[in-house]
Formats: structure tokens, C-alpha cells, sequence
């Protein structure tokens, strides 16, 4: 599998057979660049402008989002509910954090996640390969807390997504930094390319933190 970051909660993931699956892309968004990119699904956490833009997708995709599990291009998509965050913890709804697995490996992408999962959930959804969690505080789980859920969900690599980038009205948008989340751990890889590739073979034996750049900022 080749992961891309594209940025914010976006990644683009190519499987080893050509199938190429994009992770809640987003539309105009301070401080990004607006992507045109090629997809054959595109999988929507929440109907917001900065993870449901799938119109941007250049040609015809196939949209998963919603409750429940969805199939597309080979992959089975399995929707875990939780609650989206906001700055005043009265919650703004509720997103999908869809769980998959392709080449062998188990993904799980937590969109904008404001309250962690309990036990039971966990337990439900099983084991996990690669973790994408968001980390920005603002609207989504802060970063101890989004560390603490990753060390409950016993990932091998735990990508963070979802903050603060050079360029942002940070007044605005109030995000903590990928520093933030990484300072102090000792298990970190950094991809500052912002693309990288994950098979069986060279899935960690311990427990990694994959900081990556995003690649449209």
C-alpha cells in the first residue's frame, strides 16, 4: 500500500493491485491548496466542506459514507460511530470512523473524533494495523488523549492528522501541532516526503508513531 497525506484528514492510499482510495478529502481550507486528484472510491467521514469534498475527485469514484458497512473496488468498509468535537465540548454531531483492510493489512481513520471509544467498541473492532487519528484539539481529541486512545487500540503505526500547519490564522483555528503530539516519544518515524509505503513485510514489530508532512500546503 502507498500512503499519501495529502493534508488535514485527507490520505490518498494506492493498493498494491492499482485501486486507489481517498480518505475524506476536503475543499478550500485556509491554508491548504485544493487537490485534483484520482480515485477510484472516496470514503466521506461527515458531511463537512473539509472532509466530504468528493466533487474534487478528477472523473467517476464511488462514495462511501454512512452507518454500516460499504464494499467498493475489492474493500469492505465497516462505519463505527462517534461523536465529532468542538471547542466547547457540546459535540457537533456525529461522524463515521470506517474501519478496512486491504493487502492484509487493518486500517481504522478517525475523522474528526471528539470522544474516544470506550472499551467495548475497541473490543469490536478488533485489531488494527495503521491508525489515523486526529490530534488538533479543536474539534477533534487533543493529543494525550488521541495518544492514550492509540496505545488502547494497540496499532503498529499511528499516523496523526488533523493539525496545526505553517500558514493558518491559528486564532482562528486554534489547532495543536504535530510537535505537540510527537514530543517526548520516542517511537517516531518521520516522513517529511509525505508519502510512504506500508506492506506485511515491513509492518513494525513495535508499536510507531509515522509523523508525516502533508504534501498540499
Amino acid at each position: 500500500m502507498n500512503i499519501k497525506y495529502i493534508a488535514h484528514s485527507c490520505f490518498l492510499l494506492t493498493t498494491e493491485t492499482g485501486n486507489r482510495i481517498l480518505l475524506d478529502p476536503f475543499d478550500d481550507f485556509e491554508g491548504f491548496s485544493k487537490p485534483v486528484i484520482n480515485a477510484e472510491t472516496a470514503v466521506v467521514s461527515h458531511n463537512h466542506g473539509d472532509h466530504a469534498a468528493y466533487s474534487l475527485v478528477s472523473g467517476s469514484c464511488e462514495v462511501i459514507s454512512g452507518s454500516g458497512k460499504h464494499f467498493s473496488s475489492g474493500v469492505n468498509f465497516e462505519a463505527f460511530p462517534a461523536l465529532h468535537g468542538s471547542p466547547d465540548r457540546t459535540w457537533n454531531g456525529e461522524v463515521n470512523c470506517y474501519k478496512f483492510e486491504t493487502d492484509g493489512i487493518k486500517y481504522l481513520h478517525l475523522s474528526d473524533m471528539g470522544e474516544p471509544f470506550d472499551d467495548e467498541t475497541i473490543k469490536k473492532i478488533g485489531p488494527i494495523d495503521l491508525l489515523f487519528v486526529p490530534i488538533g484539539s479543536y474539534y477533534t481529541l487533543c493529543p494525550a488523549r488521541a495518544y492514550e486512545l492509540s496505545v488502547k487500540i494497540g496499532a503498529k503505526v499511528t499516523i496523526p492528522m488533523h493539525f496545526y500547519i505553517p500558514g493558518q490564522d491559528r486564532e482562528k483555528y486554534p489547532l495543536k501541532s504535530l510537535e505537540d503530539f510527537i514530543s517526548g516519544k520516542r517511537n517516531v518515524k518521520h516522513i517529511r516526503t509525505g508519502e510512504t509505503d506500508l506492506t506485511l513485510e515491513n509492518l513494525p514489530k513495535t508499536p510507531e508513531i509515522w509523523a508525516m508532512t502533508p504534501q498540499y500546503y
